[in-house]
């Protein structure tokens, strides 16, 4: 599991400009949940919306193991590939 994570990791640097930001954040709180574990830090304020999404995103991945984040980063950013990337995942 943890070489298909690394190779995902690495893989969605060369397509996550096309995604929409909504699977950004989903893909951005697996990645923290699987490499730090729940989430360790406080809310951003209201005016940095862009750091409270992403907190938010972290945040709604609480409580799941780290293998269990870098499963669903695996087949979220393989849902999300192009099929060239998806077939090596």
């Amino acid at each position: 599991m943890a070489e298909n994570f690394e190779l995902a990791a690495e893989e969605v640097k060369s397509f996550v400009d096309k995604l929409n930001d909504q699977t950004k954040l989903q893909i951005y709180g697996l990645y923290k949940q699987a490499t730090v574990g729940d989430i360790n830090i406080p809310k951003p304020g209201m005016f940095d919306q862009k750091g409270k999404a992403k907190w938010e995103a972290w945040n709604a991945n609480t409580g799941k193991s780290k293998e269990q984040a870098k499963a669903e980063y695996v087949q979220v950013v393989k849902a999300n590939a192009p099929a060239d990337i998806a077939k090596n995942l």
